[in-house]
């Protein structure tokens, strides 16, 4: 079967994040349409799996915490040096 991988991001304004949803709802990947949805966290901190980040957690896509990946060093530059520019 198909695995399936939940992404999170954060938003500051929630306007922002309500038009992402709806963009992301129109879009597919890798031949499979994508489900965007709205979650009331505001502290990914608290909603982090503490077993994945010591690379303990066996559930896997079973888990109900969030098992975060850190985006490559180019990508931080790209994202975060336009910020610092403006």
């Amino acid at each position: 079967g198909q695995r399936r991988v939940h992404p999170s991001f954060q938003f500051r304004r929630e306007e922002d994040a309500e038009k992402a949803v709806i963009d992301l709802n129109n879009r597919w990947f890798n031949g499979q349409p994508i489900h965007a949805e709205l979650s009331p966290v505001t502290d990914f901190r608290e909603a982090c799996c503490r077993q994945y980040e010591m690379g303990e957690c066996t559930r896997g896509g079973f888990c109900n915490f969030m098992h975060l990946k850190p985006i490559s060093r180019e990508l931080r530059r790209e994202l975060y040096g336009r910020r610092r520019k403006k």
